[in-house]
């Protein structure tokens, strides 16, 4: 989930580049995919229980 703040000042704005926005979207949203992939995360199912 990404909040829609993301969308406003500073990261987009009229008074920069797209490319600098467009590069922190795409960074942020690396980021919250590698969430799924770290050590804790893996011990959890699609429903959010604990699993071994």
């Amino acid at each position: 989930v990404l909040p829609l703040g993301l969308l406003h000042d500073p990261l987009f704005s009229l008074k920069t580049p797209s490319y600098l926005g467009l590069g922190t979207l795409g960074f942020i949203v690396a980021h919250e995919i590698m969430h799924g992939f770290d050590n804790s995360g893996v011990e959890f199912d699609e429903d959010g229980v604990r699993r071994n």
